[in-house]
């Protein structure tokens, strides 16, 4: 199956029963089409995933400076750039020590780029 039509499942998972989601959070409504960003020269992972689909679900949620994404598959760590640019925390896991030395990579780079920005 071309990555073009594969099909991610995307879970919100919150430890109260009360809705995180903003007013008009499924404005994207059910089933997302959002093209593959894929720059070798960035990210050299073998599945990387555009910031918009991050961007998104945390755009559709109350944030606050303490709110934390926990992202298990870290990879390149776009989630952890998302959580960045949304300012607010992140955890990243992966079993792959070389995806953790460049998930850390991309954020200090990110860092360094986004450094005047505030």
């Amino acid at each position: 199956m071309p990555a073009s039509e594969q099909i991610r499942q995307i879970f919100f998972v919150a430890k109260q029963r009360k809705s995180y989601l903003k007013k008009g959070a499924n404005k994207f409504g059910l089933v997302w089409k959002i093209h593959p960003a894929y720059d070798k020269k960035k990210y050299k992972h073998p599945a990387p995933f555009p910031i918009e689909i991050p961007d998104r679900c945390l755009d559709s949620v109350d944030l606050t400076s303490d709110s934390v994404v926990l992202d298990p598959f870290m990879g390149g760590g776009t989630t952890a750039l998302s959580a960045l640019k949304h300012g607010i925390h992140y955890i990243g896991i992966d079993l792959s020590p070389g995806y953790c030395q460049m998930a850390q990579e991309n954020i200090i780079n990110w860092k360094i780029e986004h450094s005047g920005d505030d």
